[in-house]
């Protein structure tokens, strides 16, 4: 049972994750070695010890301000796994496929979900003893449609009474009963609840099916009504860019405030629907991109609610700062999180670095380990879709670039290499190349 903080031991000193508030902190080898102490010998005697080491009792205070107190420490384990290279040694999150059923068949969907194979509640059990062992902090459980799994309210009792932290995604047309009184009971444990949306009823209808907008929208009013906290996903295509706004609107009139916003990938299905895609055209794909950052920024201005765009946290004033996981940038990992902080466990047990690059890493000749075959953390440090992610390197500009000095979320090889040919190149839409073409072509039409 994880506890309300997760203390990992690493190679630059540790990693805190505090499950109530769903943050985390990075901290140095020093950091590290105090905790351990203080978990031993009581926090009482570790101020008598430092009782004249103003710098370590001022450590231990910031660490009190955050919640550790003596209970906290009296019940502490600090998790140790072997040091892996170039990345954490340990997933901070693991993306978890219950299942590949769906009752939709989207057209940008990243992978061809509908039918196929489910997990097992022992196999999820299995699972979650292993990522429990590993001191895996957040689960985004996935699917398919994850609502789709007839268990998967005993799954996610699984999991939040584990001590993990939850975030999931749903398409919002299984919402019924016993979705409510399972969120009013765990809501405190799940990060962040999204019921995807596509764009104005109509755009939305023509990519999930007829009537799923009504549906979708039906359940965001019964979640309201019901006092659950949600957000709404937009996949962010070609074709619902120019009603962008209008839909924003929408969402703001049914006091809607919170949303996730992410670029289409070019696989699975939506690879098969050119017509969603966004230009290969460098500069016309940085236009597309700064015309939906814009539409995000009016949005956070007009609820007073930071936005999610592809790693970007949108403010209010216009600000933007790096995501969730900002402070990985101060241990050095940058650009792709695949393979160095995240994973995806497939439904049949195959551990993928992303699951949206798993298309690009099997044309590389890639073959994927199970987690029912071998354990977690073994097929974390020497399999080879990690290492090889691992390993990969960017090019020139990236690293002048002063975005990926602090954290770049722009280069996925699988996005690089459809649009470029080279899995290194910087995306069309990172910051680098927006602010190199945005003053070459004419504004979208609105």
């Amino acid at each position: 049972m994880l506890g309300r903080f997760v203390v990992r031991q690493e190679a630059f000193g540790g990693i805190i994750y505090d499950t109530e508030h769903f943050c985390f902190y990075a901290v140095d080898d020093e950091g590290i070695k105090i905790i351990q102490e203080i978990s031993v010998s009581g926090l009482d005697e570790a101020r008598k010890r430092y009782a004249n080491d103003h710098e370590v009792l001022s450590y231990i205070n910031n660490l009190e301000s955050i919640g550790f107190n003596s209970a906290v420490y009296s019940e502490l384990k600090v998790k140790h796994n072997p040091t892996v290279s170039n990345s954490l040694t340990a997933p901070v999150k693991a993306y978890l496929t219950v299942t590949d059923r769906c009752n939709l068949r989207c057209k940008h969907c990243f992978g061809a979900f509908g039918v196929g194979n489910e997990m097992s509640l022992q196999q999820v059990e299995y699972v979650l003893d292993q990522l429990e062992e590993a001191g895996v902090c957040e689960i985004g459980l996935t699917g398919g449609e994850p609502f789709y799994h007839p268990e998967i309210y005993t799954i996610i009792t699984m999991i939040v009474e584990r001590g993990f932290t939850l975030q999931t995604t749903t398409n919002g047309t299984l919402i019924n009963q016993e979705f409510i009184d399972t969120f009013q009971k765990y809501g405190k444990k799940c990060f962040r609840l999204s019921l995807s949306f596509d764009g104005i009823p109509e755009l939305h209808d023509s990519i999930r099916g007829r009537g799923s907008f009504e549906k979708a929208m039906s359940s965001a009013r019964l979640l309201k009504k019901n006092g659950i906290e949600f957000a709404f996903n937009t996949v962010i295509n070609a074709r619902n860019i120019k009603s962008l706004n209008e839909f924003l609107q929408i969402m703001f009139d049914e006091g809607i405030y919170s949303g996730s916003f992410n670029i289409i990938q070019p696989v699975g299905r939506a690879k098969n629907n050119a017509e969603l895609l966004f230009s290969r055209e460098p500069s016309v794909m940085c236009q597309q991109v700064q015309f939906v950052k814009n539409c995000i920024h009016r949005f956070a201005e007009m609820t007073g609610k930071s936005q999610y765009m592809y790693g970007l946290s949108i403010q209010p004033d216009g600000s933007e700062t790096y995501g969730d996981m900002g402070f990985l940038a101060e241990i050095g990992l940058k650009g792709c999180a695949a393979g160095a902080n995240i994973v995806t466990i497939c439904s049949d047990g195959r551990l993928l670095p992303c699951i949206f690059i798993e298309e690009f890493l099997c044309e590389e000749g890639m073959e994927f380990e199970s987690i029912f075959d071998k354990p977690l953390l073994e097929i974390w440090d020497t399999s080879k879709p990690f290492t090889y992610m691992r390993k990969r390197d960017v090019d020139n500009q990236c690293k002048k670039c002063e975005f990926y000095q602090k954290q770049c979320t722009s280069v996925c090889p699988a996005m690089s290499t459809y649009y470029y040919g080279n899995s290194s190149t910087p995306m069309p839409y990172c910051q680098h190349n927006i602010s190199r073409y945005l003053n070459k072509q004419p504004d979208i039409e609105r």
